[in-house]
């Protein structure tokens, strides 16, 4: 690097941190943060499609706080919380093993376990062995977390009525079926590269 190059000129990126250099006569020729910030400006604008998505991962996100903060409401005074009921609407079927939950829900094997193992020092489910497997145990719903499961879903029943009325039906049957679309289009992997434009793999 030539001598007296001020310090602000250090190579900078600003997506991974490492270094950022050409060659040019001999010496690297660097990056700044300002430069991949102009860079980024320049690029080439949304669809109209494309503006929509991003619309609805926004709101998706938005609405998951608001789903999680109601859903311990009314979990909260039969002993639980929204992971809880989550865990305990899947288990309510049959026994399964802690990854076929996270499948399920779309979750971590590891918040699963933790909730799991919540559920079970609190005595609302029970592990029993698996027959298919000797390590994986099955999370299975005792007395207690039927009907602590039931109380929440009367609970869920009388808000889901209100806000569904509130919202409108066909507006919901749009919303469920646009969200559909897109979990699937993303569950087979088609939905397009995430890597910036311009940028090296």
């Amino acid at each position: 690097m030539p001598p007296g190059l001020p310090a602000l000129l250090h190579p900078v990126d600003v997506w991974t941190a490492e270094p950022i250099a050409s060659r040019r006569a001999g010496w690297p020729v660097l990056l700044t943060g300002s430069c991949e910030f102009v860079r980024i400006l320049s690029m080439p604008k949304k669809s109209a499609e494309g503006d929509a998505f991003t619309e609805l991962v926004l709101e998706v996100f938005r609405l998951n706080g608001l789903l999680l903060a109601a859903g311990d409401r009314m979990a909260g005074p039969s002993g639980l919380t929204s992971a809880r009921w989550q865990v305990l609407g899947v288990v309510d079927h049959a026994p399964v093993s802690v990854a076929h939950v996270s499948r399920i829900m779309g979750l971590t094997r590891q918040s699963v376990q933790t909730t799991a193992d919540a559920l079970e020092r609190d005595g609302f489910v029970e592990y029993r062995d698996n027959p298919h497997h000797r390590r994986a145990k099955l999370i299975a719903l005792t007395e207690k977390g039927r009907i602590a499961l039931r109380q929440v879903e009367a609970r869920q029943a009388i808000w889901a009525d209100r806000t569904g009325k509130a919202v409108g039906e066909e507006a919901l049957r749009t919303a469920v079926e646009g969200l559909r679309r897109a979990r699937q289009r993303l569950e087979e992997g088609s939905a397009g590269s995430t890597r910036m434009p311009g940028r090296e793999p």
